[in-house]
């Protein structure tokens, strides 16, 4: 790490600190100021700006920001060699930045919002959002900028990352359990186009690439946003039209209804049909899958890594090693 050069010093007695202002809307008044990274983001992506915590945001001590928001606390490190942690009840995930090794200490841009100098020709911007989410913004400044932005993930025991097909990451158990969610991302130029843009996973590493094209006008800005999931509960209905709310962590295979509705914070977000209705696989097609129902003939097989479903004879279930019942999907 390397010690910032960006703040601005306000003596007040024998110390030494950054102070920002904030704008009526919840929308930083230098968000917009010459020179500013967090200026370019706003610029690049107004909505970016809006829903952001204004919350102490300082450049001393350990952490930059250390904020209880919507159930999850999140702390921002000074030192970008430490690692971004947000916690919940029962979870924790820690998220190391890119280019930790070289980057300046963290600067303030605003409440809620720091950044920190690659020295590389990118800057990253983690934002704090009153939803508890963090938004990881970086700014391309040139074509000669890296491309592809590393952030080493450390979750609780037993969980891990997966790419889903619309391109977002879910992190949690291999029964199917999520606790945190990073949307799919997002990157734009200066003119607003849209950057091509993609996750990887490389192990542990969530890496976010991006491919500017022979028409991308610099700087670019990148998006990685995550947040916990909250609390899911799962509703059982059953044949004759009652339901019931199955126990936090029960197998799911135990609802011997019609349908599984999931919930989050109480609100309805998928509901699926346990009924089998013919067309089941011989074999199981993917891996790390677990059982939502098992009856009859074919049982219904969720799989995490690809967030997807599917019927299979209940006879090719051992050869494809799926036993274990999801406790969540």
């Amino acid at each position: 790490m390397k010690s910032s050069k960006r703040f601005i010093p306000m003596v007040l007695g024998a110390s030494v600190t950054t102070v920002v202002m904030v704008a009526v809307g919840g929308v930083p008044a230098n968000a917009d100021t010459a020179g500013s990274e967090w200026g370019v983001v706003a610029k690049a992506a107004p909505e970016s700006a809006s829903g952001v915590a204004e919350v102490v945001t300082t450049t001393a001590g350990v952490s930059a920001i250390d904020a209880s928001l919507a159930g999850t606390e999140v702390t921002i490190p000074v030192d970008p060699s430490s690692t971004i942690t947000m916690t919940t009840r029962s979870d924790r995930l820690r998220i190391g930045l890119p280019f930790a090794a070289t980057a300046n200490n963290a600067a303030v841009q605003a409440p809620g919002v720091v950044s920190y100098d690659n020295g590389n020709g990118s800057t990253t911007l983690p934002v704090v959002r009153t939803d508890g989410s963090v938004q990881i913004d970086n700014v391309i400044e040139n074509a000669a900028a890296p491309t592809r932005y590393e952030y080493p993930l450390t979750s609780s025991a037993g969980q891990t990352a997966r790419v889903s097909p619309d391109g977002s990451v879910y992190v949690g158990g291999a029964a199917g359990t999520t606790s945190f969610y990073f949307a799919p991302p997002w990157a734009k130029d200066a003119a607003g186009a849209t950057v091509p843009t993609h996750y990887e996973l490389d192990g542990g590493v969530l890496v976010q690439v991006v491919n500017p094209t022979s028409s991308t006008s610099f700087p670019v800005v990148t998006n990685a946003t995550v947040v916990a999931t909250g609390q899911y509960d799962y509703n059982c209905v059953l044949t004759d039209g009652s339901s019931y709310f199955m126990r936090h962590g029960e197998a799911l295979t135990d609802c011997k209804g019609s349908y599984l509705q999931k919930y989050l914070d109480g609100r309805l977000i998928k509901s699926v049909g346990l009924v089998y209705n013919g067309g089941a696989s011989v074999q199981v097609t993917g891996k790390g899958g677990c059982l939502l129902t098992l009856g009859g003939i074919a049982a219904l097989v969720f799989y995490p890594p690809t967030s997807t479903f599917g019927w299979v004879l209940s006879g090719a279930l051992a050869a494809g090693g799926v036993s274990q019942s999801c406790t969540g999907f």
